[in-house]
């Protein structure tokens, strides 16, 4: 039995590799689990899945929607800007992804992620570089998988 729900959500992931499983499938079953297993309520299971997505366990190929990749649970972590070098970012690229030209108007999910090219030259950004606004780049969820899947 799980002793947290961030364990109870990684079980329901481990037993659905490489599927994406829509939101809704897995807040059901960790509700119902949770409760026949602990006789309480699992109040907010989207933050544990968001938590997740954030510590790179996790992927959002699209909206509403969560993977699980085993390999890349296990080597990949994504590098978190804070909220005001996303907004700045976001601002500097019009809030558009940089590769497919379409962002919030559109109705798309858009990311900061650490830039593998310098934005003044085709030389690729060192990789222990610090993140900053300066080697930012603003994707949409499809293009950002591309890069970090």
């Amino acid at each position: 039995m799980p002793e947290t729900q961030t364990q109870l959500i990684r079980e329901f992931f481990h037993e659905h590799p490489h599927q994406d499983v829509p939101t809704n499938q897995v807040v059901d079953w960790a509700t119902e689990e949770w409760k026949s297993r602990t006789n309480s309520t699992f109040r907010h299971p989207g933050s544990v899945i968001r938590s997740l997505v954030q510590e790179g366990y996790l992927i959002k190929p699209k909206r509403g929607y969560y993977r699980y990749e085993p390999a890349q649970a296990q080597t990949n972590k994504i590098l978190q800007f804070s909220a005001k070098q996303r907004a700045e970012i976001f601002k500097r690229d019009n809030h558009k992804c940089l590769i497919c030209g379409m962002g919030t108007r559109e109705g798309l999910d858009l990311y900061a992620i650490k830039s593998f090219y310098a934005k003044s030259s085709s030389e690729a950004v060192d990789s222990t570089q610090e993140l900053s606004v300066e080697n930012a780049a603003t994707l949409c969820g499809k293009h950002k998988n591309i890069f970090i899947a």
